[in-house]
């Protein structure tokens, strides 16, 4: 490994000709040291949802941390119950065109106290919107498809009160929380901690399923 040291380079003004270069801005990188990250899980302070309830997470302060960009996830595990006695095995999938569970949200909201830091309506749309247009088919295809695309395929002729359960990972498409150029959340230097708000979309536009009425 190679350690090449440059010197800064300034561009000074000639009005201030007389200032020395040890007191201008310097554009050498400077090393980082004691930096760690870990991965947190935090419960959600709501208890089970129906279909139009709304689900709260905190995300308590702490001093000198950050969120690192692109590494938040929204777990739940979505239950399915019939109504009808099933007269054919049936597919149960998003009903966005992607056919992502994100079908399930339908607004996302980030707050600080009372300060509403983003909000996303139609979420399900925009996620949606980024995974068909703005993301790569290999993600689509792999990563989209395992953590919050998979089917729920339910048994042919089901009896009525028959359930499913499916565990769903989607990512937090926040834009304070997705960097492109990697600039991680000062989560540290708020006055509060951050609140999420999602509110569930109703049973018609969450999911999409053939030959099962429900």
């Amino acid at each position: 490994m190679s350690i090449h040291a440059v010197d800064p380079v300034y561009s000074v003004s000639a009005l201030n000709t007389s200032v020395p270069p040890s007191v201008l801005p310097s554009t050498a990188q400077r090393p980082v040291s004691g930096v760690s990250s870990s991965l947190v899980s935090i419960v959600s302070q709501s208890s089970t949802q129906q279909a139009g309830g709304l689900l709260q997470i905190n995300v308590p302060n702490q001093p000198n941390t950050y969120i690192k960009a692109g590494s938040c996830f929204l777990k739940f595990t979505a239950t399915f119950t019939t109504t009808t006695l099933a007269t054919a095995a049936c597919t149960i999938r998003g009903a966005n065109a992607a056919q992502s569970w994100s079908s399930l949200i339908l607004r996302a909201t980030m707050s600080c106290g009372p300060n509403i830091l983003e909000q996303i309506n139609q979420y399900q749309v925009y996620d949606e919107l980024l995974n068909i247009h703005a993301g790569s088919v290999g993600y689509f295809n792999g990563n989209m498809a395992m953590l919050c695309g998979q089917p729920i395929i339910t048994a042919a002729n089901a009896a009525s009160g028959s359930t499913y359960a499916i565990t769903v990972c989607l990512p937090m498409n926040f834009g304070l929380l997705n960097s492109s150029e990697e600039q991680h959340f000062p989560l540290g230097l708020l006055n509060a901690g951050l609140q999420f708000q999602f509110n569930k979309s109703d049973c018609k536009s969450a999911y999409a399923s053939k030959s099962l009425v429900y």
